[in-house]
């Protein structure tokens, strides 16, 4: 118990204690999230660093992949923060998508290039802005939307 209280409050808050308070298909849905994101990295290093990946699409449609494939990772991410912090999920993205482009700089037939970390960075920014244009829209000024559920039902119940 003493150990937990030296943790520093944001990591705290997101270890695997933290689920308790929430529901279990919440819980089971941010684990789903991370697993999934986590198995998308993993994938992006493993079969990146294979032979066959070196020229598998044409220039404009790498980009497009880089875009998809981190824009997937940053909206796992943001799930795992119970969709708050999306620059701190940017910042993870974009990590990732350095040291990506790192990693392949040490394999045959593969470069390191900024373009390529651009667009995963941008690939990540995007649909974490759409996702939070339309959270802004939907609900009433970005609240959660148990917030507004919790809202109604102490007003029926009043």
């Amino acid at each position: 118990r003493r150990i937990i209280m030296r943790v520093p409050p944001m990591l705290r808050m997101y270890s695997v204690g933290h689920g308790r308070d929430m529901p279990k298909p919440v819980q089971v849905m941010r684990y789903a999230c991370f697993l999934a994101g986590a198995l998308l990295i993993f994938s992006l290093f493993y079969y990146g660093a294979q032979p066959i990946a070196v020229g598998v699409l044409a220039p404009p449609a790498d980009k497009i992949a880089h875009a998809g494939v981190f824009g997937l990772i940053a909206m796992m991410l943001w799930l795992v923060f119970d969709r708050r912090h999306p620059l701190l999920v940017v910042v993870l993205v974009a990590l990732i998508g350095a040291a990506d482009e790192l990693h392949q700089m040490f394999l045959p037939g593969r470069s390191a290039n900024i373009s390529d970390w651009a667009v995963d960075v941008g690939g990540a920014c995007l649909p974490l802005l759409v996702a939070l244009a339309f959270r802004t829209k939907s609900c009433n000024g970005g609240a959660k939307a148990s917030t507004l559920v919790e809202g109604a039902e102490r007003t029926t119940s009043a």
